[in-house]
């Protein structure tokens, strides 16, 4: 399992008399990742997506978008 931490960094603003407090990530702690684990991340993703466009879509969400189209020709 690849885990990861993310650091941030938190900036006041000062905007309109008002403060408020903005994080972000700071571009030295973000982590990367080696070819190899983002190569088996891109082949993984890639088969599961394959995999999604095989199944066909569920009768209960053509229906819904069957409802949307149908109110939105009736407005």
């Amino acid at each position: 399992m690849l885990t990861t931490s993310v650091r941030l960094t938190g900036r006041r603003l000062n905007q309109g008399g008002s403060s408020r407090t903005r994080l972000r990530r700071k571009t030295s702690d973000r982590p990367s990742l080696s070819p190899e684990v983002s190569a088996c991340l891109g082949e993984r993703l890639r088969a599961s997506y394959k995999e999604m466009m095989r199944d066909p879509t569920p009768d209960r969400f053509i229906r819904i978008l069957e409802s949307l189209n149908a109110k939105e020709k009736s407005e």
